[in-house]
């Protein structure tokens, strides 16, 4: 069998050239992503759920679900496959839901005998919930299905990408999506989209910032969603490592001034209305959140003030009245009801008015009052902790890099101009030289640009463990598509006649060398991984490109002919590379 593809040859060349694919007689290869040989489970966050008798704890580390009673009792451990990530969960009646992040599945686990029933659902399975009609899971991969209470699928729609979590409220879906920060609302009957809305950030002292990173949206008791944010700067960021100075390049860590370049924000959607809260008091990001009637709950609770990392939780209550409306800058610590917990928390919930936290690596539960190991088998993590504890500048690596990958910003350095996040997953000590110019040769110099320079750290972070703790972030999975068209797009890629393998080629599918790979440009830019570039939008080193079919199309965006010979491509050539791409 012989597939034929049409393909440009040349700047300027008018003429397609026929490029005839190697023979191949069976079917075509099944793409799989490149992973590391072992495991890292950075914060995900918001990991519990509860009913007025138990408290379901999934632990996405340790591939584990803990129930306990109210007073932290141990009832049963459901231990799942390695690598299958149990992340959301939603208790009904005497049966719970989870998805698993990494097997793509839903399970079903009878709280009674503790039986668990799964099904394959989706690439990535992140949000869950359910009504009388069944349930809704939201995916990564920027699917929404629904399936019947038996785990069979109903039907699904598309609504948007890096789907994040999902609330039904009657005749309504609420939807997020996890870096834009963006919330759609659906009808519950046809799951069509009626509403979209992004965080507005205009009223408060961070103006001039971009919401990003829904790291959790729970149901408002007055209706509507409220969405747990992060809001990353577009102010021009100074960046001069050498300077000496009490306050980082970052900004420091004073959340009341506007100074600082990410702050933490809860949004209210509830019909055609959007209210953005003021700067939380906390750090940067927060993981989790707890809803009551009247206020919410947030763990981590930091003095805007620079200081050493926290060594403690405080979980804080926050009364509606005092974030709808706000007045000020920032929220007051005098208006917050606080206490101390005994271990930075990654999840919070509330139940017969005990405020409990979970805390991973090590794996532990915890109340004023009762502490409980869940772990046994791996115990403190200098590695995990240095990536998400709070530095002086106010920041974490976890700010930037959610989940240990990358928020979708881009950041505007004097002197260097806009620069997107680079992505940590799938294998980063295998990408030197770092940073989008290459600047570093090794991580240890990257590191002491970051947490010296602008971060404000004291002491670098022990290298070695760090960066072998990075080098193992698994990426997000690939959307795998029709196989055939898969084919046909990687023959379009390595064809020498457009030339991308050229420079995108190896394990990391990048050369590691400096380019100009568009009109204008004078300053190369390192050849960026291509692993799990479908879930990294936007594209190029500046953004410039919202989505792949933009960055092939768009000619000052390395479009055309400047970066890869493509502008002969027909419309179904291009489909089929960008599904290629997205197969990575």
């Amino acid at each position: 069998m012989r597939v034929a593809l049409w393909v440009g040859v040349g700047i300027g060349c008018q003429a397609p050239v026929q490029v005839a694919s190697p023979d191949r007689t069976d079917a075509p290869p099944e793409v799989e992503p490149p992973v590391a040989t072992s495991r890292t489970t950075p914060i995900y966050g918001g990991t519990m759920s509860v009913d007025q008798q138990r408290i379901l704890v999934a632990d996405p580390g340790l591939d584990r679900i803990t129930l306990t009673t109210p007073d932290l009792a141990l009832v049963h451990r459901f231990q799942f496959e390695e690598g299958a990530a149990p992340f959301r969960s939603h208790i009904d009646g005497n049966s719970a839901y989870v998805v698993l992040r990494g097997t793509g599945q839903v399970a079903k686990l009878n709280l009674l005998d503790f039986t668990v029933t799964t099904a394959n659902v989706c690439v990535e399975p992140r949000g869950i919930d359910t009504d009388a009609n069944g349930l809704v899971v939201a995916c990564a991969s920027g699917d929404l299905v629904e399936l019947d209470r038996d785990l069979v699928i109903q039907r699904s729609a598309q609504p948007g990408p890096d789907l994040r979590d999902v609330v039904i409220e009657g005749a309504v879906v609420w939807v997020s999506s996890f870096r834009s920060s963006e919330v759609m609302r659906l009808d519950r009957t046809t799951l069509e989209v009626e509403y979209r809305a992004l965080p507005d950030l205009s009223p408060t002292v961070q103006s001039e910032s971009t919401g990003r990173v829904a790291w959790r949206m729970h149901p408002h008791p007055d209706g509507g969603v409220l969405v747990l944010h992060s809001a990353q700067s577009n102010r021009p960021i100074e960046l001069d490592p050498g300077k000496e100075e009490a306050t980082p390049a970052y900004g420091g860590g004073n959340v009341c001034t506007g100074e600082t370049v990410s702050t933490t924000h809860l949004t209210w959607l509830h019909e055609d209305d959007i209210e953005t809260s003021a700067a939380l008091p906390f750090v940067s990001p927060a993981y989790d959140f707890w809803v009551e009637a009247d206020g919410v709950w947030v763990p981590n609770l930091a003095p805007p003030l620079l200081g050493a990392p926290l060594s403690f939780t405080t979980a804080a209550y926050i009364p509606f009245t005092f974030i709808y409306p706000f007045e000020g800058p920032c929220l007051d610590f005098a208006e917050v009801d606080a206490f101390e917990m005994p271990m930075p928390a990654t999840s919070i919930v509330r139940i017969d008015g005990r405020t409990v936290v979970f805390r991973r690596e090590p794996s532990h539960l915890s109340s004023l009052d009762v502490q409980i190991d869940l772990g046994d088998t791996y115990s403190s993590n200098e590695a995990f902790d240095a990536f998400h504890e709070l530095t002086p500048s106010g920041l974490a690596c976890a700010t930037c890099h959610p989940e240990g990958q990358d928020d979708g910003h881009v950041w505007l350095f004097e002197d260097l101009g806009p620069r997107r996040t680079q992505n940590l997953a799938g294998g980063v000590m295998q990408r030197a030289p770092f940073h989008w110019d290459g600047e570093f040769t090794r991580l240890d110099q990257l590191m002491e640009d970051v947490f010296l320079g602008r971060m404000g750290v004291s002491e670098v972070p022990d290298v070695p463990a760090l960066g072998e703790w990075m080098d193992r972030l698994p990426p997000t999975q690939p959307n795998l598509g029709d196989d055939e068209q898969i084919y046909a797009g990687q023959m379009l890629f390595e064809s020498p006649a457009l030339g991308c393998a050229d420079c995108h080629r190896g394990p990391q599918m990048s050369d590691a060398q400096r380019h100009l790979v568009r009109p204008g440009q004078t300053v190369p830019t390192k050849t960026p991984s291509l692993i799990a570039v479908g879930a990294r939008a936007p594209y190029m080193s500046d953004g410039c490109a919202p989505t792949l079919r933009d960055r092939f199309l768009d000619p000052e965006c390395g479009g055309g002919d400047s970066h890869g010979v493509t502008s002969q491509l027909q419309d179904e050539e291009l489909n089929a590379l960008i599904d290629y791409l997205k197969s990575l």
